[in-house]
């Protein structure tokens, strides 16, 4: 879950510009005295292709970072690809968590 609220940290400009962006769309219908509902309609379907595209770079973010833990795994030393004992007990200090 940590790791699911680090990427909405990273997202977060995209979000706030799809906020402001669906605000001065509503705003602009309102003040032409258009139909609230042609407005909610487009609205809620940004907002479905959004949730959508979300998931979709969640996992694309989450095979990354394990990827990366996987690779981590492994010396800098050149000791042969082998663990290092320190991460083998989970005590390096540049462990990314």
């Amino acid at each position: 879950m940590k790791q699911f609220f680090r990427y909405l940290y990273d997202c977060r400009y995209v979000w706030l510009w799809a906020m402001i962006s669906g605000a001065i769309f509503a705003g602009v219908f309102a003040l032409y005295g258009i139909r609230m509902e042609a407005v909610w309609y487009p609205l809620l379907l940004s907002a479905l292709f959004g949730l959508l595209f979300l998931v979709l770079g969640f996992l694309k973010y989450r095979r990354k970072h394990i990827e990366l833990e996987r690779l981590s795994g492994s010396c800098a030393s050149g000791r042969g690809g082998k663990p290092c004992e320190k991460r083998r007990m989970g005590q390096c200090p540049e462990r990314y968590e």
